[in-house]
């Protein structure tokens, strides 16, 4: 096993996930850089979930906070490249979100959402996923070193280096 790591186990949902056994399909997962393909915004939101309809991807992106985004002329075909080239940072990263809110999983798992952003779009970000916080039926994991993110969380783990 791990150092330090000792007995327990992962429960989701009353089921124990067995040792050795993936929780790739319970789970959906925000990083702080989103890939972007070269392809439409439609493509770039529905990337974990490609069946999704368009008017469930509007819906999700308007959750989000992607509005000024869909604002524009025809939204969803506007062509996006592997940069995100006319997108703020906080932009590039609620499409990651939006990825992760159509897949619908029972984990969400966001790797420092608010990370390297400036302080007026880490807020408005924050704002963002305090609201779906509040309204998920699932359990929300995040990575950050946000204080005022992780003072929207039920509990913290504290994670110090060893002496």
């Amino acid at each position: 096993g791990l150092p330090g790591v000792h007995d327990g186990r992962i429960e989701i949902d009353g089921t124990v996930l067995e040792p050795g056994a993936s929780l790739a399909a319970s789970l959906a997962w925000m990083g702080s850089d989103p890939l972007l393909v070269e392809d439409t915004l439609r493509a770039n939101l529905a990337l974990a979930a490609p069946d999704a309809s368009d008017g469930r991807i509007l819906d999700v992106a308007r959750v989000a906070g992607l509005d000024a985004v869909l604002g524009r002329p025809g939204a969803l075909d506007l062509i996006l490249d592997h940069r995100g080239s006319g997108l703020s940072g906080g932009e590039r990263r609620r499409i990651g979100l939006v990825r992760a809110l159509l897949r619908a999983a029972p984990l969400l798992v966001l790797d420092e959402p608010t990370a390297h952003l400036d302080a007026a779009s880490a807020a408005a970000l924050r704002d963002v996923l305090a609201g779906v916080i509040r309204s998920r039926r699932a359990s929300v994991l995040i990575a950050t070193h946000d204080a005022e993110l992780a003072a929207l969380a039920d509990a913290v783990v504290t994670l110090e280096p060893r002496s």
